[in-house]
């Protein structure tokens, strides 16, 4: 697990909100508090799209960033800063296969794509701090941490390619 303060709030925020550096994440849930609670649940609902749209999706079962973000800036965005919010973001199922393809030690430890429900990163933002988790969830018991420590490798290594300011905790 990887837990990290972020400095420079606003230079995150623009690169959350305004840019395109998160989007290829998918989206979990949504918690904005401002005069209202907003809430958004991330998973996609099959019954939606037609059979053909559902098929593009490419066994993605949450809605990517780039499809939320508007509407978290819709809410956000003012002269007010949000009281809170809560922010769960995970690995796209595309990009999961391709972390997973290029560790061995996740193959040969039994992860595939299909035994892993999340590689998870959770923003909150409360008394005017933000803090990023990492973490992981697989449908097995393993006492192996290596997934949990390439997730938390990833994370800080898109952070540096980013040029987010953060302090480890």
């Amino acid at each position: 697990m990887f837990v990290c303060k972020i400095k420079d709030i606003k230079d995150f925020m623009n690169k959350l909100l305004l840019k395109s550096d998160f989007d290829m994440f998918a989206v979990s849930e949504v918690t904005i508090m401002t005069y209202n609670s907003f809430v958004v649940d991330g998973h996609l609902q099959k019954s939606y799209y037609t059979e053909e749209e559902w098929k593009n999706l490419d066994g993605e079962r949450f809605s990517l960033w780039e499809a939320i973000r508007p509407f978290c800036l819709q809410v956000i965005k003012g002269k007010k800063t949000p009281e809170s919010f809560k922010i769960v973001l995970l690995l796209s199922e595309k990009n999961k296969s391709n972390l997973l393809a290029g560790y061995e030690e996740l193959q040969a430890a039994g992860y595939r794509s299909d035994n892993i429900h999340g590689l998870y990163m959770n923003l909150k933002y409360e008394n005017g701090e933000l803090y990023i988790t990492t973490g992981t969830s697989v449908a097995f018991f393993t006492v192996d941490k290596s997934l949990e420590n390439i997730w938390a490798k990833y994370v800080k290594d898109f952070f540096a390619e980013k040029s987010v300011d953060f302090e480890e905790m």
